[in-house]
């Protein structure tokens, strides 16, 4: 079995090479001999993986080629890890009696792998999910409340030129539900989760264990 750092190394030597079929492989094999759980495989490897990418001097275009790549390559692993996600829960008897939880980004937000390994997440401490996905308007959110009746919606944003479209989605969702909990995820809350309170949301969620301290926190 491979230390995290190796397996790490070894993914990111088919990714580096745009290897879809061998980065694919390499995951899913560890996966189903379950030498690496999901949730190491999400935070340990993908995440990085996808948060190391350097853009060179004069390499702007090729850059952005190669994170839509990139991101391609992961969001095919992500999709093929769900029966696995399953498996995990199956085994572990969860019970999906937390709540529904609501993934979504603002408008103009279009990265959204984090989210959606965030989805993966929630299911794996209980909860069940929708997940939206990328540029997804307030009034769009809002029109779903009804219909899902969620106990959290998590609002994920990228970087900090988002925060503003964030906090309107928020104060869409409270306007119309009180009783709904928002919840901060993504890049830009990473350095300062105190930014999370100031677009409305009561915490962070970027890992495994934020989401399992929720029900404590509260």
């Amino acid at each position: 079995m491979l230390s995290y750092e190796a397996f790490y190394s070894k993914f990111c030597s088919y990714l580096e090479k745009e290897d879809k079929q061998g980065c694919v492989e390499f995951v899913l094999d560890a996966v189903g001999r379950k030498e690496i759980g999901v949730a190491d495989l999400y935070e340990k490897i993908l995440a990085p993986s996808l948060n190391s990418m350097v853009i060179r001097e004069g390499k702007e275009e090729i850059f952005i080629w190669n994170e839509h790549v990139r991101s391609s390559i992961i969001r095919t692993i992500i999709e093929c890890c769900y029966p696995y996600i399953l498996r995990e829960i199956r085994e572990a008897g969860q019970t999906m009696g937390r709540g529904k939880v609501l993934l979504v980004c603002p408008p103009e937000e279009y990265h959204e792998l984090g989210a959606r390994m965030g989805s993966d997440f929630f299911n794996l401490c209980g909860y069940t999910t929708v997940f939206i996905g990328s540029n997804t308007p307030a009034e769009v959110v809002v029109s779903g409340l009804a219909a899902e009746n969620p106990k959290y919606v998590v609002i994920s944003a990228s970087n900090y030129y988002n925060l503003i479209a964030a906090k309107k989605v928020a104060d869409a969702v409270h306007a119309a539900d009180k009783s709904i909990k928002i919840l901060a995820s993504g890049y830009a809350f990473h350095h300062d989760k105190t930014i999370g309170k100031e677009i409305g949301a009561i915490g962070v969620v970027n890992s495994i264990v934020d989401i399992m301290a929720l029900e404590a926190d509260l």
